[in-house]
């Protein structure tokens, strides 16, 4: 019959082979006392002498510097009192002075056996797969997303964004500490809102809201204020190029009462003022536009995560798509032409196309509602490819937007004409 043992967690934790049991043992109870090959037989089942177990016992509590009883090395064998004597790993032995004879009382033994159980359960709780490493190499990822997006087109980097969901999605499966589980999750959730951004602006709104719901519920797990900040801010993006514009307000609104120093404050109460403005509700617009101007200097973005934490080109735009939603055309020509002055500032490298198109489309926008068509077709030099596929959603709404009020507007003939190389949608 087999003896169930835990010795050889014990060893692994020493890193010693079994000979070096055998060693120790007969160093302590004298040349000759086992062969160098039982440890072999009770790390297979094997038990041995009743006076051994109480020598092992003593020498591992020794060398791993804690309490270590006979229970918890083998759990049922203290009670097998029919261990064979001359079977290999049972050798007989004289009784060695230093090995007691006797088993310790059993409230003792239950004691011992109770704080090794809490040594093991400590141990357990301090494993982990991650490492500060780790998360500094996520951080600097979750960023070079971000910064690729300014030239990147989304459907070639959902794929990167993907693979970086993934991994810390292995990650989750295995075993952190606590704290590093909630860092991990909210890794997992900012993930998440990339993805729903890229796939709002490639138009494939449901696996949008459902890249957002996932992150919702993944931010809601790490109950984390900034990993619940990024998700609002793209709901909110998703529901106003949807048009309800009450809702994106709202989520907007909501994502600003989990406050975090991240950075994210100036997106979203400029999305809460774009919102606001374009649902009509022209006093609580004029409001968030108030606040996001009283930011402090330390909101401003840092570069690390520019798709959220925006920079001021970006910061214009929206302050200017808000000024003209509430019939302000010069002051939102103010904020835009300001919008455009920085991205030509800036290196070739970090400039968006994107963010240009959408820029000069409301600055036409602008030039319409002042009744000067040719101004507003100037401001469309060059004019994207109509047919390119890589136009995102926000550009084409933004460009066709564009087109219907210029064709509004006043002019030539010939100037109504360069309209036709607008999307229509």
């Amino acid at each position: 019959m087999t003896t169930p043992t835990h010795l050889r967690t014990f060893l692994d934790r020493l890193g010693w082979p079994p000979e070096q049991l055998a060693r120790e043992i007969n160093r302590r109870c004298g040349d000759g006392t086992i062969s160098p090959k039982a440890p072999y037989h009770w790390l297979k089942g094997a038990y041995p002498r009743r006076r051994i177990p109480y020598a092992v016992a003593e020498i591992l509590s020794e060398h791993l510097n804690e309490p270590i009883d006979i229970s918890v090395i083998w759990p049922t064998g203290l009670d097998d009192d029919t261990a064979p004597e001359n079977e290999e790993g049972h050798e007989p032995t004289p009784r060695p002075a230093q090995v007691p004879d006797l088993a310790p009382p059993a409230r003792h033994t239950e004691l011992v056996r109770h704080s090794c159980e809490s040594l093991t359960l400590s141990r357990e709780v301090a494993a982990t797969n991650v490492d500060e490493a780790a998360f500094d190499r996520f951080e600097a990822e979750l960023s070079a997303i971000g910064q690729s997006y300014a030239y990147v087109p989304p459907s070639t980097l959902a794929h990167r964004t993907t693979l970086f969901r993934d991994r810390i999605a292995e990650l989750l499966h295995g075993r952190q500490r606590p704290a590093q589980r909630v860092r991990l999750l909210s890794y997992a959730a900012k993930s998440c809102v990339l993805l729903a951004w890229m796939a709002d602006d490639l138009d494939d709104r449901k696996a949008a809201h459902n890249h957002a719901t996932a992150a919702w519920d993944l931010a809601d797990l790490a109950d984390r204020h900034d990993a619940r900040r990024w998700v609002r801010a793209v709901q909110a993006r998703q529901s106003y190029w949807l048009g309800h514009f009450v809702e994106s307000a709202q989520l907007a609104v909501d994502g600003t009462t989990y406050r975090a120093a991240d950075g994210l404050d100036a997106l979203l109460l400029l999305q809460q003022a774009r919102a606001w403005a374009a649902a009509r509700m022209d006093a609580d617009a004029r409001r968030a536009l108030a606040d996001w101007r009283a930011l402090p200097g330390s909101d401003a973005a840092d570069g690390r995560h520019p798709m959220l934490v925006i920079g001021p080109e970006v910061q214009s735009y929206l302050a200017g798509a808000t000024l003209l939603a509430l019939h302000r055309p010069e002051n939102a020509l103010t904020e835009l032409d300001r919008s455009l002055r920085l991205q030509c500032a800036a290196s070739p490298a970090s400039r968006s196309r994107d963010l240009e198109i959408l820029v000069r489309a409301h600055i036409a926008r602008c030039h319409a509602v002042l009744g000067d068509l040719r101004a507003g077709l100037d401001a469309l030099v060059p004019v994207p490819d109509p047919e390119s596929t890589d136009l995102t959603g926000p550009v084409r709404a933004s460009l066709a937007e564009a087109r219907r009020a210029l064709s509004g507007a006043s002019g030539d003939r010939a100037a109504h004409g360069r309209l036709a190389v607008l999307p229509a949608r």
